[in-house]
C-alpha cells in the first residue's frame, strides 16, 4: 500500500502551512520521548568531555568521561547480581 499525503486534498494556499504545522507537531512529539532526552544528555556529556580534554588536558577529560563509561558497566553488574541471586 502506498502512502499518500492528505494535504494534497487541501487548497494550494493551505498545503504549505499544513505541512509545516504537521512537521512542527512531529518535532515536538519527538522532543517528548525519553530516548531523545537521553541522547541529548549523552551528546552534551561527550562534548563537555572533549572540551575539558582539549582545554585542560587529557587527564581531566578522562576523569569526566569515567561516569559515562562506568555507568553501563555498573548497571550490567547489578543486573547480573540480581539475576544470579534469583536463579540459584
Amino acid at each position: 500500500m502506498e502512502r499518500w499525503d492528505w494535504a494534497e486534498l487541501l487548497p494550494p494556499e493551505d498545503q504549505g502551512r499544513q505541512r509545516r504545522q504537521r512537521a512542527r507537531q512531529r518535532h515536538m512529539a519527538l522532543l517528548k520521548e525519553p530516548r531523545t532526552w537521553v541522547t541529548v544528555l549523552v551528546v552534551a556529556d561527550v562534548c563537555l568531555v572533549l572540551l575539558l580534554g582539549f582545554r585542560t588536558g587529557a587527564v581531566l577529560g578522562g576523569m569526566a568521561l569515567l561516569p559515562l563509561l562506568l555507568t553501563p558497566l555498573l548497571a550490567v553488574l547489578i543486573y547480573w547480581l540480581v539475576w544470579s541471586e534469583f536463579h540459584r
